[in-house]
């Protein structure tokens, strides 16, 4: 299982977001997309009569201290990043505590330790942060910082899904699919991999439409498989294309068109998916003139 917990880069746009909120005196109430970010709240200077971020997550405003982790974060200052990250979480901010939890797994201004990586990723979850269930899935499912144990890391991978987390929905649906410490039910992994694509993760619409091209936990539909891969390819899953342009090439679901197929081995390629460069290569070999 590939999934990967949001690094710190793209963490640090969720939290800008979250903050630019929060001092814009709006708080959201649902998944911040990164590509809504605003300004950092704590690169602004203190003006006369406002306290600093800092001088706020102080006294107790756990947005400020995560506006002031982000700002060290940007800064690349990990250690005061994680400060700032400290207090948030102490102060049930659940960015904060998945802040930590990044920064102890990657030994990034704090030492590296499985286990308060863990632990900080536990608490994320408790404070509503879908990617911090997603944390705590994957260290049960790794046995890193706790006893290995699958069961547990599908039940916190269904709550990031619930939680708004797409990668939580594929990571609780390639373990239910492979039957790996659970019981197997392809129709619920089927499931949970449309939740996942609906979230807009790029692998659960690639599974989900492996899944209609097979008719493993669904009915066989190449028309449905066929929406599925176009999400995927839209999301730049290099073998959703590959997918797409295998269906135009043979003429499968629709009539056959060597152009529309030779379209999407090209964008596969393009997107670093052999097969898709392999298949270009093919097809510009039957092009030559003997």
């Amino acid at each position: 299982m590939t999934v990967k917990l949001t690094r710190l880069a793209a963490l640090a746009g969720i939290l800008l977001a979250c903050t630019a909120a929060s001092f814009a005196t709006e708080r959201h109430s649902g998944e911040t997309s990164p590509d809504h970010v605003a300004a950092p709240a704590a690169s602004v200077p203190a003006e006369s009569g406002h306290l600093s971020p800092e001088s706020r997550c102080e006294a107790g405003d756990a947005q400020a201290c995560d506006a002031a982790a982000v700002h060290y974060l940007q800064e690349h200052s990990y250690e005061k990043a994680a400060a700032f990250g400290k207090m948030s979480c102490d102060r049930h901010s659940g960015w904060g505590c998945l802040l930590m939890h990044i920064l102890h797994t990657e030994g990034k201004g704090v030492q590296q330790s499985d286990f308060m990586a863990f632990s900080y990723a536990m608490l994320s979850c408790k404070e509503g942060v879908g990617d911090g269930c997603l944390g705590t899935g994957l260290s049960y499912a790794e046995g890193k910082g706790t006893a290995k144990s699958q069961a547990k890391a599908v039940s916190f991978f269904e709550e990031a899904c619930r939680l708004g987390s797409g990668k939580g929905c594929y990571a609780a649906g390639r373990v239910i699919e492979e039957g790996d410490g659970v019981p197997m039910s392809l129709e619920k992994a089927a499931d949970l991999y449309r939740k996942g694509c609906d979230l807009e993760y790029g692998p659960a619409c690639l599974d989900l439409g492996t899944s209609y091209v097979i008719g493993r936990g669904t009915e066989k539909s190449p028309r449905t498989a066929y929406e599925y891969m176009s999400k995927a390819c839209a999301m730049e899953e290099g073998a959703g294309c590959f997918f797409l342009g295998t269906m135009h090439y043979q003429g499968v679901g629709m009539p056959k068109s060597l152009e529309e197929g030779m379209k999407y081995y090209e964008k596969a390629c393009a997107l670093g998916y052999k097969h898709g460069c392999e298949a270009v290569d093919e097809l510009k070999k039957k092009e030559e003139p003997r």
